[in-house]
């Protein structure tokens, strides 16, 4: 019984793969393999991925982290665990920055809130 199994991959993602692999002197296989190591990891003991990792900005309040993500993806963390809170935290630490309080309204998005906190700390 062979250990392989076939996989389909888009053209393009298989090409950038082969020539990845190719440049590090490795195979396919190697590649895949050491990405799943490196994610493993990137997560803490209770299994959540270590976000600040992929941070492309950090503002810390009151021993919590606001964690800027790529593509603007706003999560806020204490102890390297995402809080359930997250909007209630960042109109505060919002406020705390003197970002104008409609900028900082309950009715827009975890994002919006973020993006502005961001634009007036930076």
């Amino acid at each position: 019984m062979s250990n392989e199994v076939q996989v389909t991959l888009k053209k393009s993602t298989h090409n950038a793969l082969s020539t990845f692999a190719k440049g590090f002197g490795v195979n396919e296989d190697e590649v895949i393999q050491n990405l799943i190591e490196r994610v493993r990891t990137l997560e803490n003991k209770d299994g959540q991925k270590n976000l600040s990792a992929d941070a492309t900005d950090i503002y810390q309040y009151e021993g919590y982290d606001i964690l800027k993500l790529p593509k603007g993806r706003i999560v806020v963390t204490k102890n390297d665990k995402k809080v359930s809170n997250m909007k209630d935290i960042l109109i505060k630490a919002a406020l705390d920055a003197n970002v104008p309080k409609q900028e900082c309204d309950r009715d827009l998005t975890t994002y919006q809130i973020g993006r502005n906190l961001f634009r007036y700390t930076k």
